[in-house]
């Protein structure tokens, strides 16, 4: 059984009405403004619902004694941009030079204050850029090439962009794991990074190109114009210590990733949902 409700994160008033109405024993604060390009064209909510939400819903969370186990999900753009040739890792400094990166290195900052401050049984989980089947958000790749490919039009895109992509469920599992671990053991307080293998990341060229194996006719893309604000373009990210301690990885690598991707949107294309298919292939 489930049911959604849809509230301002930052109403504190009805935000715990509901909270407290269902004593919740695992929280995963997935809400935000998700993507660059949102983040420069609405900065001041992109820093409200990011920063302030944040800290509306840990305000009230530690105020719930059967609350066990909070999950704060941020992204792999928080770490300050150094030029290191690796991928970074959990301890590495946080910042960021565009809004999105800094809002949500601010909703890092914030739950440090207050997992130390009050000893909230708190995670945060920084994740590579996830791709999967179900994906219609403006501005990322995969909903992009999808598009071009119903509308028969170029696909403007950042061709040598690196980024630690991974397959949606590899992630998922990453996240539940964690709270699993956490919601018996305060130990696994801190910040976790969850992305593919280092070796795979890949530039969004090899991802477009390796779409078009599946789709006929292909996509053509061009380079895309400058978009006037700063954005990374070697981004990698080292998840050993998810490895290490929850045993965790990657079920698929980055060719099975875009191959499943493809196939629910091609699914998609003929009125068919994969959704429990992808689900049980995946637990099998």
């Amino acid at each position: 059984m489930h049911t959604s409700e849809y509230v301002d994160l930052c109403n504190k008033s009805l935000l715990t009405e509901y909270i407290e109405g269902f004593k919740p024993e695992i929280v995963i604060h997935l809400a935000a403004v998700s993507t660059v390009q949102e983040a420069i064209e609405n900065p001041v909510e992109t820093y409200r619902t990011n920063v302030l939400g944040t800290l509306t819903l840990l305000e009230i969370l530690r105020e719930i004694p059967s609350a066990r186990a909070i999950l704060n999900i941020t992204t792999d753009k928080v770490y300050h941009i150094e030029g290191v040739d690796r991928g970074y890792v959990e301890s590495d400094t946080l910042g960021g030079l565009e809004n999105y990166a800094v809002s949500k290195a601010c909703s890092e900052l914030v739950s440090i204050v207050y997992k130390k401050t009050f000893k909230m049984p708190l995670v945060t989980a920084r994740a590579g850029n996830v791709i999967g089947g179900g994906d219609w958000k403006d501005s990322r790749i995969i909903p992009n090439y999808y598009n071009a490919y119903k509308n028969k039009t170029v696909l403007s895109v950042n061709v040598d962009a690196v980024r630690p992509w991974q397959y949606i469920l590899d992630c998922l599992c990453g996240y539940l794991l964690l709270c699993e671990n956490l919601y018996d053991n305060t130990s696994y307080v801190g910040a976790w990074n969850f992305a593919s293998n280092e070796y795979e990341a890949r530039s969004v060229q090899w991802i477009v190109d390796e779409m078009n194996k599946h789709f006929t006719p292909k996509v053509e893309y061009k380079l895309m114009d400058a978009r006037g604000y700063y954005e990374t373009k070697n981004l990698r990210l080292c998840s050993d210590k998810a490895h290490k301690v929850l045993e965790w990885t990657p079920k698929y690598d980055m060719q099975e990733t875009i191959r499943r991707t493809a196939r629910w949107y091609l699914a998609y294309d003929l009125g068919k949902d994969l959704y429990d298919i992808e689900l049980d292939e995946y637990l099998q």
